[in-house]
C-alpha cells in the first residue's frame, strides 16, 4: 500500500481476510486501494462494512475522507459527502485542502452560495492565493442569489484578480460587471446621474486589453458587447454623442440586432424618447 501497488495490496488483503476476517483494519487499506484502482462501487461497499464493524475510537480522519470521495464517485447524496469531509477536517485540522474539494463539488452542483463559503476557507488557508482561485470565488459571490451583498463582494474579489493578473481581461470584465450592478437606478432616479459611472474604469481597461487581441474575438465577443453597451450608454447619458456613437458603431459591428444600440440611435435621431438603462448589467 505504501508503494502504491494497489492491485497487489488488494489481492494480499483479500487472502488475509479469508483466513482471518477479524483484521478489520485491513478493510480500510482494501477500500482505499479500490478507490485508487477506480473500483468505486466495490470500495464503497468495503468501507461501509468497515464502518459497521470498527470501534468508533479506531476511525481515522482519512476514513471519512475516503467515504466522502466514494459517495461523490458513486453519485450518492452530495450533502452527506460534505458532512463527511467536515468530519475529516474536525479530526485532522491539517486537511484544509478538503475545503477545495467541497467547494468544487458545490460549484459543480451550482450551489454558488455554499461554494463561496468553502472557497473562502480554502483561500484563507493559503499564504499566496492565485488569481484563478480568487476568480472562482468571485464567480460564486456574483451568482449567489441569497446574498444581498453579492455584487459588492464579487467586485472586491475580482479586484484581487485584477491586482494579481492585471494584463488579463477576464478579471477586469467581471469586476466591471459586478460594479455595474452597484450603479444607481438612474431610470427611476435621474437625479443620481452624476453618480453613474462606477464601472466605467473597469470596462475601459477591459476594452483596452481585449480590443487588440483580434485573434480571440470569438472568445471575447460576449464580454466586449457588454462593455460597449455600457460605454455607449455612459457617454449617451452625458450627452457626449461623438463618443457614444463610437461605441455604438463598435457594438453594432459585433451585434447588429442589439436592442440597446437601436434604442440609443433612435433617440439620438429624435425618433423615439427611449433612453437606455444602465447597460452592461445583464449578469452575463
Amino acid at each position: 500500500y505504501i508503494t502504491k501497488d494497489c492491485i497487489a495490496c488488494s489481492e494480499l488483503v483479500e487472502k488475509i481476510l479469508k483466513k482471518d476476517g477479524s483484521k478489520n483494519y485491513l478493510r480500510r487499506l482494501q477500500a482505499y486501494c479500490q478507490y485508487d484502482n477506480g473500483k468505486y462501487q466495490d470500495g464503497m461497499k468495503i468501507l461501509e462494512d468497515f464502518f459497521k464493524q470498527v470501534a468508533p475510537e479506531k476511525i481515522l480522519a482519512s476514513d471519512y475522507e475516503y467515504l466522502a470521495r466514494f459517495q461523490v464517485k458513486t453519485g450518492r447524496d452530495t450533502m452527506s459527502a460534505i458532512k463527511n469531509f467536515y468530519k475529516a477536517i474536525e479530526m485532522d485540522s491539517s486537511k484544509w485542502a478538503l475545503h477545495l474539494e467541497m467547494a468544487d463539488l458545490l460549484y459543480s452542483k451550482k450551489d454558488y452560495c455554499g461554494a463561496a463559503v468553502e472557497y473562502q476557507k480554502h483561500i484563507d488557508s493559503l499564504s499566496s492565493p492565485t488569481a484563478l482561485q480568487y476568480y472562482r470565488l468571485g464567480l460564486c459571490h456574483y451568482f449567489c442569489p441569497d446574498d444581498t451583498l453579492r455584487y459588492h463582494k464579487a467586485e472586491v474579489v475580482f479586484g484581487k484578480v485584477t491586482e494579481l493578473a492585471p494584463s488579463s481581461g477576464l478579471g477586469w470584465s467581471w469586476r466591471a460587471k459586478a460594479m455595474s450592478k452597484l450603479e444607481p437606478d438612474i431610470v427611476n432616479h435621474p437625479e443620481l446621474l452624476e453618480e453613474f459611472g462606477k464601472a466605467k474604469p473597469f470596462f475601459d481597461k477591459y476594452v483596452e486589453i481585449t480590443e487588440p487581441d483580434t485573434g480571440n474575438l470569438t472568445k471575447n465577443k460576449r464580454d466586449l458587447i457588454t462593455a460597449y453597451e455600457y460605454l455607449a450608454s455612459y457617454y449617451f447619458l452625458r450627452k457626449e454623442d461623438a463618443l457614444a456613437k463610437t461605441y455604438l458603431d463598435k457594438l453594432v459591428a459585433l451585434d447588429p440586432e442589439n436592442e440597446s444600440a437601436k434604442n440609443i440611435k433612435l433617440f439620438m435621431e429624435g425618433q423615439t424618447p427611449a433612453p437606455p438603462g444602465k447597460g452592461g448589467g445583464k449578469g452575463k
